[in-house]
């Protein structure tokens, strides 16, 4: 495993081509972007090799003048089980290709990873989220688990060293990221704002873009893929940096501070110096349009004990009962304490993996209850959606036609109490499609693979595509050999560790 800024520009560009790079949402196993973006990236190059990338600039532009859900594909995700939610977006794949190449140009790409190195000379600011290069199937398993399980590794081993520990987080990050602050991350604030109207500067390259597929608005960047993550870091790279020069200025000397994306810990031997640093923080992202998290900032001298979550810490005194209704109740009764928290995700993985063990273990359940605590606890657990589905699947083969289209039409009546639920179709979808049950779903890319799935030759497609609806037609991103060959019942692999929250 290594970081992405040390790949040369063509290993680097390799990487953001992937449709792992791609998406980072999760979604079930059939969607595969791979050949929709092997062939926008052949057409590119083509288009490079003669000099005259007219063809996107123009696309690219007329962008700018369609709203937002027309351009890109969003997907709503409940955050909370109540009425917080989260925009999630699979870019159009147009504009990604065009950033993946104008990032990744040889010239371009060395700026950005000398601009990184200038962010990271402050030894005492580690960032632990620059992504790493893997394209292994977990890899994206693989990178939340290596940087948190350093990031939390690295918060123990600090306590030898420091007294104090803030823990915050930005408010509402990626979608109050200002496009501006681009190039002020490339170029420093004074230098690109004299230059904010030089094309030729790449920070206002990648600037333009994120706008064009934004409806021109400067306020926010699309969530859902590692080259948006990408961009984010250089904009949160660029205020670590700030911040190590106030630092230095105001002459404070004894902290550390650890990032992963916009969390922060912040460590100091003095209390003083840890509220100090953390108003220095709140100055430096309010000059980016960022705000700290007032609701999740505290301050503790327990730094062993609040290095890890207290989420993780409750789950590991309790011992697992010997039933699944039993373990089930017990992840419904933490999860009222710790809602929507990690913990649950990984409790509920390993009663699948129970079940995918031994299906016999279900022989004398009351079915009927497990499914209503089931569906209860995604309900209030939107994180919890993919590996809910997958024990779901794993009990319909017990019950009847009649008791399958029941559950169903209850999940239903259920999630609509709900806004934003459009990722628990997604993944219901998954169901049903190898079931055989008729079930209409209004979720735009719901109706996509169904069209795909029913053999229409125009179905209609989730992103303006205008020029190159011939390249979109015949690259879907829906594998229907994926669909006939995957097992009726999602297998737990499908669901772990998937986008996090």
């Amino acid at each position: 495993m290594e970081s992405v800024l040390n790949l040369s520009a063509e290993d680097a560009r390799r990487f953001f081509l992937n449709q792992k790079s791609y998406c980072n949402i999760g979604l079930p196993s059939y969607f595969d972007f791979q050949s929709l973006l092997d062939a926008l990236a052949e057409d590119y190059m083509s288009a490079l090799s003669c000099k005259d990338v007219t063809k996107y600039v123009n696309c690219l532009r007329g962008f700018s003048k369609r709203r937002t859900d027309e351009v890109n594909c969003q997907i709503y995700a409940n955050k909370d089980g109540e009425f917080a939610w989260r925009r999630l977006q699979l870019v159009n794949p147009i504009a990604y290709i065009y950033l993946v190449f104008l990032m990744t140009d040889r010239k371009n790409w060395k700026v950005i990873v000398d601009r990184f190195h200038d962010f990271q000379k402050d030894n005492k600011i580690k960032c632990c989220s620059v992504p790493i290069s893997m394209m292994e199937s977990n890899s994206k398993s693989e990178n939340v688990s290596n940087w948190w399980h350093e990031n939390e590794q690295e918060s123990i081993k600090l306590a030898m060293r420091y007294t104090y520990m803030l823990i915050t987080d930005i408010s509402d990050c990626y979608s109050s990221i200002y496009t501006h602050s681009v190039p002020w991350a490339l170029y420093g604030q004074a230098y690109a704002k004299k230059h904010r109207g030089d094309h030729a500067l790449l920070g206002n390259q990648i600037d333009e873009v994120i706008q064009n597929i934004s409806y021109a608005q400067t306020n926010g960047i699309p969530q859902g893929s590692v080259l948006m993550d990408f961009i984010a870091e250089m904009v949160l790279g660029y205020a670590d940096a700030c911040l190590s020069e106030e630092l230095r200025r105001e002459k404070i000397n004894d902290y550390y501070i650890l990032r992963y994306r916009d969390d922060y810990k912040i460590f100091a031997n003095e209390k003083e110096n840890v509220v100090k640093i953390t108003k220095l923080l709140d100055r430096v992202l309010a000059e980016l349009s960022l705000k700290l998290n007032a609701s999740k900032t505290v301050i503790s001298d327990n730094i062993i004990c609040d290095s890890v979550k207290p989420d993780k810490l409750s789950w590991m005194e309790k011992a697992e009962s010997n039933t699944i209704q039993k373990r089930l109740l017990s992840i419904h009764k933490f999860s009222n304490d710790f809602p929507n928290s990690g913990s649950i995700e990984k409790s509920l993985c390993r009663v699948a993996d129970s079940i995918e063990e031994n299906v016999v273990i279900l022989a004398n359940e009351d079915l009927d209850a497990i499914v209503s605590i089931l569906v209860d606890i995604a309900f209030r657990n939107p994180r919890t959606y993919p590996i809910t589905v997958v024990i779901l699947g794993k009990i319909l083969p017990i019950l009847s036609r009649r008791r399958i289209k029941d559950l169903f039409d209850q999940i239903d009546k259920k999630f609509k109490r709900l806004p934003n639920t459009e990722f628990m179709s997604i993944w219901l979808q998954r169901l049903t499609i190898k079931v055989g049950l008729r079930r209409k779903y209004d979720s735009r890319v719901c109706m996509y693979v169904q069209q795909i799935k029913s053999g229409h030759k125009n179905a209609k497609m989730v992103w303006e595509c205008n020029g190159f609806s011939k390249i979109f037609r015949d690259n879907p991103f829906i594998n229907l050999e994926q669909i006939k060959t995957m097992p009726q019942i999602p297998e737990v692999k499908e669901a772990k560790l998937f986008w996090h929250y």
